[in-house]
């Protein structure tokens, strides 16, 4: 017996993954029996990783410290199993000031920034891959804003310094971003 798709016919397991085909047989007799065979597709490699987002922007302060997470990308296969596993890495030369986490797509400041802040954004390129063999990737565009902190009317950067402050005290800070774009 051979099960065949017709010419104009496809199986894509992202569409459909099983299938049931009703099968009757007889004989020169007239004697007939009938079963139902189930096929389940198999998946292959046939899905790149998508982002959730065509392109990023990210402004930080070049005084923030290294280790803080500026955003966490997010990428989709709609493969199965190994062929849908999404890994991120930094394109070759992207950039200094950032790493990503591998399995989580976390973006960290990684770089020293004192010294970075500059008009023009800098531009960093995030790769997503699956893990089928062969693998299949994609990419996006970041554009890095670096800025320098708001001078106050002393000439400080907008930082708080807290000198002896009682044991209850608490204070609530409203965070307003008034940065040239």
């Amino acid at each position: 017996m051979v099960v065949a798709v017709a010419d104009n016919g496809t199986l894509d397991r992202e569409v459909r993954e099983r299938h049931m085909v009703h099968m009757i047989v007889r004989d020169g007799a007239g004697n007939q029996d009938s079963a139902a065979l189930y096929i389940v597709l198999l998946d292959i490699n046939d899905n790149a990783p998508r982002f959730t987002q065509d392109q990023y922007a990210i402004q930080v302060i070049d005084n923030w410290p290294t280790g803080i997470v500026v955003d966490r990308l997010k990428a989709t296969d709609i493969d199965a199993g190994e062929n849908g596993r999404v890994t991120y890495s930094l394109a070759s030369g992207s950039t200094k000031y950032l790493s990503i986490d591998p399995k989580t797509g976390e973006l960290k400041i990684s770089g020293e920034l004192a010294g970075a802040a500059r008009e023009q954004p800098y531009e960093v390129v995030v790769i997503a891959e699956d893990s089928g063999t062969p693998s299949l990737s994609s990419s996006v565009r970041i554009k890095l804003k670096i800025s320098e902190p708001l001078m106050d009317e002393d000439g400080e950067k907008g930082q708080v310094v807290f000198v002896d402050p009682p044991v209850d005290f608490v204070l609530n800070l409203k965070e307003v971003c008034e940065y040239p774009n």
